[in-house]
């Protein structure tokens, strides 16, 4: 079904005229050696000696925070399961004693139902709350540093977590609900989705292109070693000492991630102050940010006029459902279908992380096969990434119907192995839209990529609540519907991925824009912007 189509010509913005003296602003990345680092200027020695200074130091303690932030979510990802798991069983048994009743009591389909929705809005609720935050603090930590915003978003997420459940022990009889002002709290810090972009953008300050992607790499390393032994770590702890001892743990290691980010150096490049200009109020510049992001985003939603980038661009929106339904849904089906603790689900979950790691690193082998003039293929790449997409999806849908029609816990283990070959999806269809997009507008992209995977959050959250309590009340073969309604949406995308077409590119397209000149002609606009925003895109 593949034809060809015209890649993507974004409308025209007029770009601001800005200062061509690049003397005025450092574009190399920070130099240890050097006399004046950009982040050690005006800062007495006695100071810089309890900072870091050097770039592979930024980059090895952005590891670091990373890495501990993602472990310790992970640790408390099992324990808050069972805590807000036995809340819901005291409120329907009515028991008001200090102990926690026991697990197996509380697998009834009144708990599991009311648990399901909780779950499901609190991650509505945290979606939209980051994204509206997302720009005030991008705009922000452009305004003041990097480093204030990371230390004010975990000391915040601190806060915020005395709304969790491991502050009930004297409040058991409390609405769980009230978790949810716990996500409003997010707003006044930013929360964990504001805090991460913040670390890349520090990496970003400190080293060129050319190691930028290497070092990004780094990174989700580090985020991927903690989402593999996180659960683990929980699991034999709550085996071993109980509930409350990855609690603890977590307690034990949140002051020393808090004091290790306050070695950060501020990397933020800041330009000389023009005294010949009026100087600008914070709220104002706010504002002028705002305003400079929403006119990008109008002319980023400008790719939708291609039908195969808005084809491609709409199998985002299962990435969200696709995530819920095999990590908080898989943990809590698990747990009532097939009689399973609630800590004994980190032994599985662990190894399919481990799976999903290997084929995503097995991706770059396969495709050099595909690709390989001299191999049986020879695809093209466009052709490469668009053939594993849609087997990428084609396993999601496989699988996901095994999982919602097993009955015993074995061929659910299989469906869940075959899903693991659908681990490379986003990656791939990020890499499938690129082709249609001119390198310099691919940031722009990647920002309508994020604003749509958290439109997806409306597929995901209280709608797989809502089915996962439809399949409890009619039980039988809809028991696992949630598993078949992710597969249903997996399907959808499947099919919108087989009418893509591949991309031409004619020699007009190439022709040089001129900023001054909104519109080239009546026929075509292009869109006129430098290789960076000048504001933050949501």
């Amino acid at each position: 079904m593949e034809g060809t189509t015209r890649p993507v010509s974004p409308e025209i913005v007029v770009a601001p005229e800005v200062d061509d003296d690049s003397s005025s602003r450092p574009t190399t990345p920070l130099d240890p050696e050097a006399n004046g680092v950009a982040w050690a200027t005006g800062v007495s020695p006695g100071r810089r000696r309890w900072r870091v200074t050097s770039t592979r130091g930024v980059l090895l303690l952005a590891t670091w925070v990373k890495f501990s932030v993602t472990l310790s979510g992970m640790m408390l990802l099992l324990p808050t399961f069972r805590l807000l798991e036995d809340i819901f069983c005291r409120r329907h048994l009515g028991y008001t004693g200090p102990d926690m009743i026991e697990e197996s009591k509380c697998k009834g389909p009144e708990v599991q139902e009311d648990l399901a929705y909780l779950l499901g809005w609190l991650m509505l609720v945290m979606a939209i709350v980051g994204v509206v935050i997302a720009l005030p603090y991008g705009a922000l930590a452009d305004r003041i540093g990097r480093k204030p915003v990371i230390i004010l978003t975990y000391s915040n997420l601190a806060f915020g977590s005395m709304t969790m459940p491991f502050t009930f022990p004297y409040l058991r009889n409390i609405n769980p609900y009230w978790m949810l002002v716990g996500c409003l709290f997010q707003a006044i810090g930013g929360g964990i989705p504001v805090m991460f972009t913040t670390i890349y953008s520090m990496v970003a300050d400190v080293t060129d292109e050319k190691n930028r992607g290497s070092s990004f790499l780094m990174l989700m390393v580090g985020v991927t070693i903690a989402g593999l032994i996180g659960p683990v770590i929980s699991g034999v702890l709550m085996e071993t000492f109980g509930v409350w001892m990855p609690i603890y743990v977590v307690s034990a290691i949140t002051p020393f991630v808090i004091g290790s980010m306050f070695l950060f150096p501020e990397t933020l490049k800041r330009k000389p102050e023009d005294p010949r200009e009026p100087s600008q109020s914070f709220a104002k510049w706010v504002r002028s940010q705002i305003f400079e992001s929403l006119v990008q985003g109008r002319a980023a939603t400008s790719v939708l006029k291609t039908r195969s980038v808005a084809l491609v661009l709409a199998t985002f929106l299962i990435h969200n459902p696709i995530n819920t339904a095999h990590s908080i849904t898989l943990v809590q089906y698990v747990s009532q279908q097939f009689g399973w603790a609630i800590a004994q689900t980190s032994f599985l979950l662990s190894p399919l992380g481990v799976l999903s790691v290997a084929v995503l690193a097995g991706l770059p082998k396969v495709s050099e096969v595909l690709t390989s003039p001299a191999g049986r293929f020879k695809l093209t790449p466009f052709r490469k990434d668009a053939v594993l997409a849609r087997f990428s999806l084609g396993c999601i849908v496989i699988a996901c119907l095994i999982e919602g029609l097993s009955r015993t816990i074995s061929p659910f283990i299989f469906g869940l192995v075959i899903g693991t070959f659908g681990a490379a999806v986003s990656p791939l269809s990020r890499a499938l839209l690129t082709h249609y997009v001119e390198p310099k507008f691919t940031s722009r992209l990647m920002a309508l990529i994020s604003i749509v995977e958290t439109m997806g959050n409306f597929l995901g959250g209280p709608l797989i609540a809502a089915v996962f309590h439809l399949g409890q009340k009619k039980g039988g073969i809809l028991t696992g519907l949630p598993f078949l309604y992710v597969g249903a949406l997996a399907a959808v995308a499947f099919i919108l991925m087989m009418y893509i077409r591949k991309p031409v590119r004619d020699e007009d397209d190439e022709e040089a824009v001129d900023l001054r000149d909104p519109y080239v002609d009546d026929s075509r606009r292009e869109a006129a912007y430098s290789d960076e925003p000048d504001a933050p895109l949501l």
